[in-house]
């Protein structure tokens, strides 16, 4: 009772449809494409990494990347979602959002910072504290993608998001292999 009646469909609809149809697909293919080859990557450098440390130590960078990643849940920026959702956005917003995400970001790897000592002194294993501030770099990074992120989200360019993806899990297996 309360739509407006309808004409009847335009081959202009239909190809709109069909348009994010394929839109849906390929983001569909890309993205489980990316996380695939993202969690074999990861698997594959745990699995190395652990061979290559001794227990202790590989506990240990499990102990930092567990605080890490329970530290990032917390501090969820949700700035990368505003800018999918506002199309309104210009560039001086942007500029700000941009800003915002690094006052953010920078503000978790000062709680990192200053929660080092603290974890390593709790655990007794004065090298987590080095790992903490380490691994909370990864903060710092996500502060600054997350309005390019955003906008990737907003436009639908899942290739690109996934290759950013992949590309950052590799960054990061070769950086803890490396590291091991």
């Amino acid at each position: 009772a309360g739509r407006p009646p309808r004409g009847p469909r335009t081959k202009s609809d239909d190809d709109a449809v069909r348009n994010l149809d394929n839109a849906v697909v390929r983001g569909f293919a890309w993205t489980a494409g990316a996380k695939w080859a993202t969690q074999l990557i990861t698997w594959a450098s745990v699995l190395v990494t652990a061979r290559l440390l001794s227990p202790r130590d590989f506990g240990l960078l499990d102990m930092s990347a567990f605080f890490v990643v329970v530290t990032g849940t917390a501090a969820e920026f949700g700035i990368s979602v505003a800018v999918m959702q506002m199309h309104e956005l210009d560039r001086r917003l942007f500029a700000q959002l941009h800003t915002v995400a690094m006052a953010i970001a920078t503000l978790a790897f000062g709680f990192c910072i200053l929660a080092a000592p603290w974890l390593a002194d709790f655990f007794h294993a004065r090298e987590l504290k080095v790992l903490v501030v380490v691994d909370g770099v990864t903060f710092l990074i996500a502060g600054f993608q997350a309005i390019s992120f955003g906008l990737l989200q907003r436009d639908m360019d899942y290739r690109r998001i996934s290759l950013s993806e992949a590309v950052g899990a590799i960054g990061q297996a070769v950086v803890t292999v490396a590291g091991a």
